[in-house]
């Protein structure tokens, strides 16, 4: 389940390269764990920049209040469960989607997690920058469940199991202790 972005997108600029807004998409439950924790939710934003290099942010959700972003493209999944019903589970279904403001998403988080991994779909290409947002965001049981909706059961549960580090070094950044961070990694659009 993802959502693709026409030109004018938003972008985020890391070490002087931008970097532009392919796609999102979510994972349920989370790829990434945070003290041992899986959550309900994960989403990737998917950014490339003109060399081809690929970094991705990662937002985790725990139960709570409705999400604002998600409550955005609702409708447009209702639609996607009925057009899947109609079409069957093992064709491609595709919906415009209306404008989707991104604002709703906008970075309220002091500290992320940044390392270098791969993408957790095939083709899992390696060399990629993530980012993973430290503050935990909120949704409701019925958002996930929608979320889930449009796919079979077998595909409802679609999380790559954690990963082994393998060597890897995770870095924690919090602006509070160091403005080199927002030097490094900002957002725009």
């Amino acid at each position: 389940m993802q959502v693709k972005f026409n030109e004018g997108a938003s972008y985020i600029t890391q070490d002087g390269n931008n970097y532009t807004l392919k796609q999102l998409h979510w994972h349920a439950p989370s790829e990434h764990t945070m003290n041992h924790k899986k959550f309900p939710l994960e989403l990737h934003l998917v950014h490339k920049s003109e060399d081809g290099s690929i970094s991705v942010a990662a937002i985790l959700y725990d139960f709570g209040k409705p999400d604002p972003f998600i409550s955005q493209v609702l409708t447009a999944w209702m639609q996607l469960k009925d057009v899947v019903t109609r079409l069957g589970a093992d064709r491609l279904a595709e919906l415009p989607v209306d404008r989707v403001k991104m604002k709703a998403l906008k970075r309220r988080t002091r500290w992320l997690f940044e390392y270098m991994g791969s993408l957790t779909t095939p083709p899992c290409s390696e060399n990629v920058t993530w980012h993973v947002f430290g503050k935990v965001r909120k949704v409701t049981y019925d958002q996930v469940a929608l979320i889930r909706s449009p796919l079979t059961h077998e595909f409802q549960h679609n999380s790559r199991p954690t990963q082994p580090l393998n060597g890897r070094a995770v870095e924690l950044y919090d602006q509070r202790k160091h403005n080199h961070h927002s030097k490094r990694w900002s957002h725009g659009g």
